[in-house]
């Protein structure tokens, strides 16, 4: 086994109905490093979803490794490994991510008015535009639903993850 949950509860279900998200240690990192984690998400297994999933999965292997050099590379949710999860009741595609925070909406609540100051939109409009061109320009991917649902930022902090695994 390569990763174990952190708790018996997953994630806010940011992957929609055919999924579950959970916070994970990796096992396989270096005793003298600091701990990582992981997000594995963890699709459903009947027919039709075990069928997105691994569609899911070709794509997101591909926008990983199209060109990593490339600058929106950095503004994507990519790949850090995938693996099929046997039980009793059938095979679950899973997929390995960084830990991000919050969808954008969420986070604009943390400002007066639940209104994103000018120069954190120029940011993240920034980003959002350089992640799109990476997709269009190397992976020859249109993103059709884009929204604040959909955008969420890297943690800065990864020993916040600590505190959420030992409040778990």
């Amino acid at each position: 086994m390569k990763y174990s949950t952190t708790d018996t509860k997953s994630l806010p279900n940011l992957a929609g109905v055919l999924a579950r998200q959970w916070l994970a240690r990796d096992l396989h990192q270096s005793r003298w490093l600091p701990m990582r984690y992981v997000a594995v998400k963890v699709n459903t297994n009947n027919y039709a979803s075990k069928e997105a999933a691994e569609t899911e999965l070709r794509i997101t292997r591909h926008i990983t490794e199209a060109n990593p050099q490339h600058i929106g590379h950095n503004f994507v949710c990519t790949l850090l490994d995938s693996f099929d999860l046997h039980r009793p009741c059938g095979t679950h595609v899973c997929m390995v991510f960084d830990p991000l925070r919050e969808p954008l909406w969420m986070s604009k609540q943390r400002f007066q008015g639940n209104v994103l100051p000018l120069d954190v939109v120029r940011g993240v409009s920034k980003m959002i535009l350089e992640g799109h061109h990476y997709l269009h320009s190397q992976c020859h991917i249109i993103h059709t639903d884009l929204k604040s649902d959909n955008i969420l930022m890297a943690l800065r902090d990864q020993g916040a993850l600590d505190t959420v695994a030992q409040d778990e």
